[in-house]
């Protein structure tokens, strides 16, 4: 199962959701397709697989920089940022996550997988943020886990994957970084 979720994440990624088929993915596998349908019976249970293999990707990357950050609670989150804005710049993260976008806004079940895995995402955020300022109220915390992630996935659109680089940007991560740090951290 975990070729089909790869080759069908890369399909999405690469070649958009209009090609995201069942049969596209069988072929791209070398699997038959019955035998794809036996895991995966429709598109919608192929898709919602994918999207929370991603958020469990995800995890798993957090995890494993948790354990081999050996900082406090300050450098854990910094590096938790800065897996993020280098994920970015990778061409099947930025495809995946733009067809994610796409297809959520014109299908409310895809609109709904969105919605989960971005909560879970802001949820590891908030919690990565939550000693750094113990005494920030939880709404408080919560609508600034939303602002960083906001900060961060809004930026694919000027450092992520295929971008030219812009001089302007210049040490743009490093102030992604700074301020994701202060709302992390301030009152």
């Amino acid at each position: 199962m975990e070729a089909i979720l790869a080759a069908a994440r890369r399909t999405l990624a690469e070649d958009g959701y209009s090609a995201f088929t069942l049969r596209s993915i069988a072929a791209r596998v070398k699997i038959r397709l019955s035998t794809l349908q036996h895991y995966y019976p429709t598109k919608e249970d192929l898709f919602r697989a994918v999207v929370e293999e991603t958020t469990a990707a995800y995890d798993a990357a957090d995890a494993e920089q948790a354990r081999r950050q050996s900082g406090g609670p300050r450098q854990r989150f910094v590096a938790m940022i800065d897996y993020l804005l280098a994920d970015l710049r990778n061409p099947e993260s930025a495809g995946f996550f733009y067809e994610l976008w796409a297809r959520a806004f014109r299908d409310p079940y895809a609109g709904d997988l969105m919605q989960r895995a971005y909560r879970h995402h802001r949820d590891r955020l908030r919690t990565a943020m939550a000693p750094l300022n113990p005494r920030l109220p939880g709404r408080t915390a919560e609508q600034r886990a939303v602002i960083v992630a906001a900060l961060i996935e809004g930026m694919m659109l000027f450092i992520g994957a295929n971008k030219p680089p812009d001089p302007a940007l210049r040490g743009i991560e490093k102030e992604i970084r700074r301020l994701a740090l202060r709302l992390a951290s301030g009152r």
